[in-house]
């Protein structure tokens, strides 16, 4: 055997190759070396995807049926005689390299469970497991859990039925889980009661090592601990507390906070909650509406998140609408509801953007000399994105293909942009000297729904700007039956633009190469 398989880090880098590839290719080296059968199996069972490969190393005489077959054919698996010591020796040989498990408990192993409870008593199931997801669907399942929870995991992510049985647990997890510095939680049903909210509360209180947290419901108190974490660093809320907020302090609330995701939120809920962390050191900020706002008065919103949070650190926003069209506010008065300049110019102090989307409840209404100041303030945009999800009327844009050439010109890194632009406004430019020198990297435009009448003319155009560009896409907007004949026929003629664009590019690509031979 070559030396160089004797160092451990080695033969651990080939395994987990191996493994990307397939288990039976990291199975078959670990039987051609005793030497090597070691970290092979260490790699094939350290990540475990439900309990089968477990079930499947206990005693065939065990069960009423093998568990494999058990599960496909949906029949209760039970034992035919009590469980011994030297039972699970097989089994156990692998648990132990168990790291990370992933489990939805089904019904068929609802007989079997108390029996391993008994048989580890004081103990977990997978000793040294370090991250657990378990999803229950019943509301007797969820005490199984109890089995896999380990002092050393540090990861958790659970899905359950919520009721008074199963919340009894939280009292206890944190001092089962001493190194818990990940938690993900998610009730299936009864997310708001006053049952939820309080347990829940009492749990994110006996916390105090968290650095990651995703969770359904939160009220004050818990919020105020949780704001006073200095390893927080990533917080997910789908029903934050309404209020009294306590008014902004000199001590920084979420000192270490990076990420913030707020869902079903209320417009004036996530004013609060932002004005309370004033100065946050926030990296990504991603907000989901309960309800549609009107512009007027979601410009609030729009100046406390950039008189409230870091300039300098945060990257990514994100504000999305409700997903439900049947809450859009009335024809009449939808014009009131779109994105418009004064919210977009709000957010240039944010020098450091990345990645910004913004979906309104109408199409959003900017106007070029906006969009090129935007280019100019964030010179290094990743992901653009200004959109409706649901489209009523056809929108009529002020965005024209001079705004696209300043992206081209100011933003470098640019990959993804999609926006509604009036491309037949354009016309091609006769001299393109800085996309032939470096052409820009973007490929695809999300601008589909964009009103065009030339195809030909706009392949020409968006090819001299973009000259790496190939796909067109559609973005995914939904539209009322009253726009769709319109929209379908745009779509076919975007269609015809994707067909011309890798003649533009062919013939861009041998003038820059002529050019750069003179």
């Amino acid at each position: 055997m070559h030396r160089a398989l004797a160092i451990r880090e080695v033969v651990e880098m080939i395994c987990s190759h191996l493994l990307q590839e397939s288990k039976a290719s990291l199975v078959a080296l670990g039987i051609t070396c005793k030497d090597l059968q070691g970290p092979a199996l260490d790699a094939v069972w350290r990540n475990m995807d439900g309990i089968l490969p477990w079930l499947s190393c206990l005693p065939e005489d065990l069960f009423n049926e093998p568990p494999v077959g058990a599960l496909q054919n949906r029949r209760l698996l039970h034992l035919l005689r009590p469980l011994s010591p030297q039972d699970l020796c097989p089994a156990n040989v692998h648990a132990v390299r168990v790291e990370t498990f992933s489990f939805e408990f089904e019904f068929v192993f609802s007989t079997i469970f108390p029996a391993f409870h008994i048989a580890f008593p004081c103990g977990s199931l997978f000793p040294r497991l370090r991250s657990l997801s378990w999803t229950s669907t019943r509301e007797g399942d969820f005490p199984h859990i109890r089995i896999f929870l380990t002092p050393g995991l540090s990861k958790i992510r659970i899905h359950f039925v919520p009721s008074i049985v199963n919340f009894s647990l939280f009292s206890s997890l944190a001092s089962i889980l001493p190194h818990l510095v990940s938690m993900k939680l998610h009730y299936l049903d009864q997310t708001d009661t006053e049952l939820s909210v309080s347990s829940t509360s009492r749990l994110l209180r006996s916390l105090h090592r968290i650095e990651s947290l995703t969770i359904p419901c939160l009220d004050m108190p818990a919020m105020m601990h949780l704001g006073q974490l200095h390893g927080l660093s990533h917080l997910c809320v789908e029903s934050p507390p309404t209020g009294p907020y306590p008014q902004p302090q000199y001590s920084v609330f979420f000192p270490t906070l990076r990420s913030l995701h707020l869902t079903k939120v209320k417009l004036t809920t996530a004013i609060h909650f932002i004005r309370m962390g004033l100065h946050m050191p926030i990296e990504s900020l991603c907000i989901e509406w309960e309800e549609h706002y009107p512009s007027q008065e979601m410009v609030e919103f729009y100046d406390i998140v950039a008189e409230c949070c870091s300039h300098i650190t945060l990257t990514e926003i994100t504000l999305r609408c409700p997903s439900n069209p049947g809450g859009l506010p009335p024809r009449s008065t939808a014009s009131r509801f779109g994105g418009n300049d004064r919210m977009l110019q709000t957010l240039f102090c944010f020098r450091n953007l990345k990645t910004l989307h913004i979906e309104t409840t109408v199409e959003f209404d900017v106007c070029d000399n906006t969009l090129m100041d935007a280019a100019r303030a964030w010179p290094i945009l990743e992901d653009i994105q200004l959109y409706t999800t649901f489209m009523r009327d056809l929108p009529a844009p002020r965005v024209t293909v001079q705004s696209l050439r300043t992206f081209a010109e100011c933003c470098p890194r640019l990959r993804v942009f999609r926006l509604t632009v009036d491309c037949d406004s354009g016309r091609p430019s006769s001299s393109l000297p800085a996309s032939i020198k470096s052409p820009h990297p973007l490929s695809e435009l999300f601008i589909a729904l964009s009103p065009i009448s030339k195809p030909v003319v706009v392949a020409r155009i968006l090819s001299g700007i973009f000259p790496n560009v190939r796909l067109v896409r559609f973005g995914g907007t939904r539209a009322s039956t009253a726009v769709q004949a319109e929209l379908l026929r745009r779509l076919e003629l975007w269609r015809e633009v994707e067909a011309l664009l890798p003649e533009f590019a062919a013939a861009r690509e041998e003038e820059r190469t002529r050019i750069a031979a003179a």
